[in-house]
């Protein structure tokens, strides 16, 4: 760095514990979601932690129709939501032309699934209270808390303050790896 280059020392302070759970889903979009419901329905004690004031991350913010690349997934917790999604009006499920896509060597998508945003934030909250997950919105993960190369919780930030979370699990549902970068791993963007 540069010798010039100004800093400023944050004070050690003392960070109050928010919550302590069993699984810490840190994000809402799709995997986030999926994630979260799941881990509820089988009986972890689930709290997600969401930046924006709704569920649905890319998918309900970026409007970006929901779904995860060249490969179908519409078994499990997808076909469950994209079926109940459709049921209500807000995705339409679109039978693909079986041609190959514009990237060499990518298989075909047989569907693609057209969503309404606003039926997706509302079918996701449903779905997290349906499974008992707790949800807080407006809140940002600041920093981690790492014991042993292990992520023993978050650290958050909102109107009511700096707080932390601890978990057994922290899932890394950002969409950007946010969670593993600011744990220490490596994170290297560039292609090679």
């Amino acid at each position: 760095m540069a010798e010039d280059m100004d800093f400023v020392r944050e004070p050690e302070r003392r960070i109050p514990v928010y919550k302590r759970v069993g699984v810490l889903v840190c994000g809402s979009g799709s995997a986030g979601l999926a994630a979260a419901v799941c881990a509820a329905r089988n009986g972890a004690d689930t709290l997600i932690v969401e930046r924006n004031s709704y569920l649905g991350g890319q998918s309900t913010a970026a409007f970006q129709n929901w779904f995860g690349g060249p490969t179908d997934i519409l078994t499990g917790f997808s076909k469950e939501f994209a079926t109940r999604l459709d049921e209500r009006g807000g995705a339409k499920l679109l039978e693909r032309y079986k041609t190959q896509t514009a990237a060499t060597g990518i298989q075909p998508l047989t569907y693609h699934i057209s969503i309404e945003p606003e039926e997706w934030k509302y079918l996701a909250a449903d779905m997290v209270a349906e499974a008992g997950a707790k949800v807080i919105t407006n809140t940002m993960v600041v920093d981690t808390i790492v014991e042993n190369q292990e992520v023993k919780g978050v650290i958050i930030e909102n109107k009511s303050g700096r707080q932390a979370i601890l978990s057994d699990v922290v899932v890394d549902a950002s969409g950007d790896a946010d969670i593993t970068a600011r744990a220490g791993a490596p994170i290297d963007k560039l292609p090679k």
